[in-house]
């Protein structure tokens, strides 16, 4: 069956990463070009109208976020307009946009690997950078997904801000639930029972709210370099990120009481 006029053939679409996010994107668009060179998905074909990039942001030896895996993905593929799923820092899409000569913009991923994040309603897209890039990306969405689905475009430096912002909170609940697991121990009051009164409120949500007793701690392979990523970015434009260290060091203390 061809493709209606108007709406892009998926077999035009690469998914640069074959991780957690890569695969997710790959349910949602199974006929894009899944290419990850270290899985042996290497196509011969390198050259797409809209390329996501899913690859890993590591932490550097001094917290910051290493793009390196990033840019190497984009300067080895050509593609009209290149999406980073990827999570990076504020100033980063711009920058290799720039740099590399590419039509780039900046979407902010959603799903991981466990049963919180992939719980998740995701009936919004978040698209960063300029909007004639965007006009592919949007039309594409628009060809799976219901007119529910929320489109909301921005600067990059927004959504990647965003980004940081969503892991940075999330942590920080996780680390709330924990601390107050400790007090009902304490106290002898039932940890489970005390969670699903305080739910009763809706302000506070049901997400993120579980303390588990084996391990009450957060470690998380986006919260434990994307927390540092935000203090060291903060830091490097003059900031301190005192919340956001607070969490970690909170985090660290409950790590070692919980060893």
């Amino acid at each position: 069956m061809s493709t209606p006029e108007g709406i892009m053939d998926q077999s035009d679409i690469a998914i640069i990463g074959a991780g957690v996010v890569g695969t997710n994107m790959h349910d949602l668009f199974p006929g894009a070009q899944l290419i990850d060179p270290p899985r042996d998905l290497t196509p011969e074909r390198k050259t797409w109208r809209v390329a996501f990039v899913c690859v890993p942001t590591p932490m550097g030896e001094d917290g910051a976020c290493d793009t390196s895996i990033v840019e190497q993905a984009i300067t080895e593929n050509e593609a009209d307009v290149f999406v980073i799923k990827s999570t990076v820092p504020p100033g980063t899409t711009d920058r290799i946009a720039q740099s590399a000569g590419r039509r780039i913009i900046f979407s902010p991923e959603w799903t991981g690997a466990t049963q919180h994040s992939v719980a998740i309603d995701d009936g919004f897209l978040i698209l960063g950078g300029r909007r004639d890039f965007m006009s592919p990306v949007v039309e594409l969405y628009k060809s799976v997904k219901p007119a529910t689905f929320r489109i909301m475009k921005t600067t990059a430096e927004t959504a990647e801000l965003v980004k940081y912002a969503e892991n940075a909170f999330l942590a920080t609940k996780v680390s709330f639930f924990d601390e107050f697991y400790r007090l009902c121990e304490a106290i002898g009051v039932d940890v489970d029972e005390f969670r699903e009164a305080l739910l009763l409120d809706p302000r506070i949500g049901r997400e993120h709210s579980f303390a588990y007793r084996d391990h009450p701690w957060w470690e998380s392979k986006c919260f434990d370099k994307d927390l540092p990523a935000v203090c060291q970015w903060a830091e490097a434009h003059g900031v301190r990120a005192n919340l956001v260290q607070a969490v970690i060091d909170v985090n660290s203390l409950h790590k070692r009481e919980g060893s």
